[in-house]
């Protein structure tokens, strides 16, 4: 889940930069008074306003995502390599009857 340190350290406008930030902070007050800028080394310095729209952003984009991690975790439940062998094996289509029943259960969102 995004937060304000993920967009600092991967957001092109200030990765690259040197900063420290000291907790979470929930508003702009805490934000100026934990966050000290060392070297912007050519980016932009943070705001918290531009901080916040970046984070919606990045939360709206983790969001859309959803789905695929639900579908990571049902898939780790597999011992792929096994099923993926025993149909080679055996003629079947356990493996692939496994994955599509993991993704009829889990929509990707249109």
């Amino acid at each position: 889940m995004p937060d304000i340190t993920t967009v600092l350290s991967n957001d092109t406008d200030y990765k690259d930069s040197e900063w420290s930030l000291n907790g979470e902070p929930t508003n702009e007050s805490e934000f100026n008074a934990s966050f000290t800028m060392h070297n912007l080394n050519g980016k932009k310095t943070p705001t918290w306003d531009n901080l916040q729209t970046k984070l919606k952003d990045a939360q709206t984009a983790y969001n859309a995502l959803d789905y695929s991690r639900k579908r990571k975790v049902e898939y780790n439940k597999l011992n792929q390599f096994e099923l993926i062998s025993d149909d080679a094996i055996n003629g079947t289509t356990t493996h692939k009857d496994a994955i599509v029943a993991i993704k009829n259960a889990i929509k990707k969102p249109e």
